[in-house]
């Protein structure tokens, strides 16, 4: 489904006024000072938001599998990969950074 206004179903993430789909897969990984996002069968429209979540110093791997999309996210700070994780996971009060 289209990034779309509110109210968003279940299978959705609301990220300002709008519903994206949410991702499949969610990883995080802790590399050195940054942390490394997995994200699987996201929708293209939500790449723009996640490359603006992301920060300046992150790098961002997209790989086409279809209509969606495979993106790996490299070396993002810890305050945006905070931010980061709370846009993905808003409703999981226990989504922590790993150590």
């Amino acid at each position: 489904m289209p990034p779309h206004p509110p109210p968003c179903a279940a299978n959705e993430l609301q990220i300002g006024n709008t519903c994206y789909p949410r991702p499949d897969v969610l990883k995080v990984i802790r590399l050195g000072d940054g942390y490394s996002f997995l994200l699987g069968s996201v929708s293209p429209d939500l790449l723009p938001v996640l490359t603006n979540s992301s920060g300046d110093s992150a790098h961002m791997l997209v790989k086409n599998v279809g209509p969606a999309v495979d993106v790996t996210i490299t070396s993002v700070l810890p305050d945006n990969a905070a931010e980061l994780l709370r846009q993905l996971r808003p409703n999981d009060p226990d989504a922590t950074l790993p150590d």
